[in-house]
């Protein structure tokens, strides 16, 4: 085993490392030892002689790893932490944090924060650790997106990196300079696909309260357009100062009722007898006219410093995205044959344990115990794979995630389904299991029918895309509204 730890291979050298340290080989631990401070070593081989490092019985390995925490090289440095986090989680924090502070605004803290995750007590001693620190205010805001995943502790942890970041003065005001810079930064700078998948970011609630083509909450104006139709000075002020210019028809009022209550939305209908309501969370609130005892005309629903979690390129990326939507090429009108609006089965404890008892055939009903919730596509149709629930009803079953979409049919006939990528999953239609060569041969009544599929998330990674065969045309559409 020694004399394969100073291999040249790389895989033999960690095979050998770590076969070594389970099986507690002496001289194995002083050639860990070795390798790990071998600066001429490829990071790999130095990573794997970490991990041999913090395994074995050395009295001395905290000490050792404490020494390599402070190598030149940042891998190496990382992975001490790492090790560090299990045997000596106060060291640990001190150093993520002492490395969070060497961050440029450009540089990525999640490896780092990811040393910590689902370690509530460690993620508490690194909280304060961060305390005491000042970061660069884009690391802060990457970093405290990941805290904020992480639970009560991620919490305390989240607000140390707003503190050590000043990101309650870091914050974005709108200047005529600063919409100037942006402009040209967007041009330049600007990628679309990546700001994309900021839109779709789930804290940000744009998806929620904006559609694209009939797809998303309608709180605000749809944007299937908006590239086409608003320069890109206009978008920069639209999202860091959404109360300058209210698109007509969005302009949202205050009502005070009898009670005592107030209530904010955007007008969707009047009548003599009753006003209606869109909140921010797309919930219409339902006021009769001789309940309400005052009403003002109030401000843009989309609330101020929204965007405040985003860095300076996060945003160019933004602007860039929406930008382009509407134009001629990728952003174009998006395809209706493409399913864009699924639901997403939640992970909660009652869907597992009723999946437990019955079978994968209970998600493609209508059993009132699963819980779902919308999610969208991007606008080529494709649907991530990543951030969604997955379930694990038994034991020896894989992490499954669940989503359904709908169909209306006008005319009944022959309705094929295209796949992008059939591998690992299944397929009920209106509750049936249904094999996928059938389903490119779909024979559906006139009326509206649901797809549910189920996703093997061991088996695949890549994105889920749906369509409607070519020769369906006009007989078929996808439902958009969740109605």
């Amino acid at each position: 085993l020694v004399g394969w730890i100073g291999s040249r291979h790389v895989e033999l050298v960690r095979a050998a490392l770590s076969c070594g340290a389970a099986w507690g080989v002496a001289a194995v631990a002083d050639a860990a030892v070795t390798r790990a401070q071998d600066r001429l070593a490829p990071d790999a081989v130095r990573q794997a002689a970490v991990r041999a490092v913090a395994q074995g019985d050395r009295k001395d390995k905290r000490t050792l790893l404490r020494q390599l925490a402070s190598d030149s090289r940042a891998a190496v440095r990382w992975q001490a932490i790492a090790e560090l986090v299990r045997l000596a989680p106060a060291v640990a924090a001190e150093l993520a944090a002492a490395e969070l502070a060497k961050l440029k605004d450009s540089d990525d803290p999640a490896p780092l924060i990811g040393l910590f995750r689902q370690r509530p007590q460690a993620i508490e001693r690194l909280a304060a650790s961060v305390a005491k620190r000042k970061l660069d205010p884009d690391v802060a805001r990457r970093a405290a997106r990941l805290a904020a995943q992480e639970g009560p502790a991620g919490q305390r942890l989240r607000a140390a990196l707003v503190q050590a970041g000043g990101l309650q003065q870091h914050t974005w005001k709108l200047t005529p300079e600063l919409q100037r810079e942006l402009v040209q930064e967007v041009a330049q700078h600007g990628n679309a696909a990546r700001g994309e998948r900021i839109y779709h970011r789930a804290g940000l609630q744009c998806v929620q309260c904006h559609a694209i083509a009939g797809v998303g909450g309608v709180v605000g104006p749809d944007l299937v357009s908006i590239g086409a139709s608003a320069p890109v000075d206009y978008l920069i002020e639209a999202l860091l100062d959404p109360n300058a210019k209210i698109k007509e028809g969005y302009h949202s009022v205050t009502v005070l009722d009898i009670d005592g209550r107030v209530h904010t939305g955007i007008p969707v209908k009047r009548t003599e007898r009753e006003l209606v309501l869109r909140d921010a969370q797309g919930k219409l609130i339902r006021l009769p006219i001789e309940a309400i005892e005052a009403e003002r005309e109030g401000r843009s629903l989309m609330p101020e410093g929204a965007l405040n979690e985003l860095t300076r390129a996060e945003l160019v990326d933004l602007v860039r995205f929406l930008s382009e939507l509407g134009k001629p090429g990728p952003y174009a009108a998006p395809s209706p044959a493409k399913a864009r609006r699924y639901a997403v089965l939640q992970a909660t404890r009652e869907a597992v344990h009723r999946l437990n008892r019955t079978s994968f055939d209970t998600a493609a009903s209508d059993d009132p115990v699963l819980t779902w919730a919308p999610v969208y596509a991007y606008h080529s149709g494709d649907l991530p794979l990543e951030g969604l629930p997955q379930l694990k009803p038994h034991r020896e079953t894989p992490p499954t995630t669940f989503l359904r979409c709908e169909l209306e049919v006008a005319e009944a006939g022959l309705v094929p389904l295209e796949w992008n990528d059939t591998n690992g999953i299944q397929v009920w239609v209106d509750g049936k299991p249904t094999p996928l060569e059938q389903t490119r041969e779909l024979e559906l009544s006139a009326g509206r029918h649901r797809i549910t599929v189920a996703i093997d998330r061991s088996a695949r990674k890549t994105p889920l895309r749906l369509q409607l065969g070519k020769e369906v045309g006009s007989r078929a559409r996808w439902v958009l509204d969740g109605s």
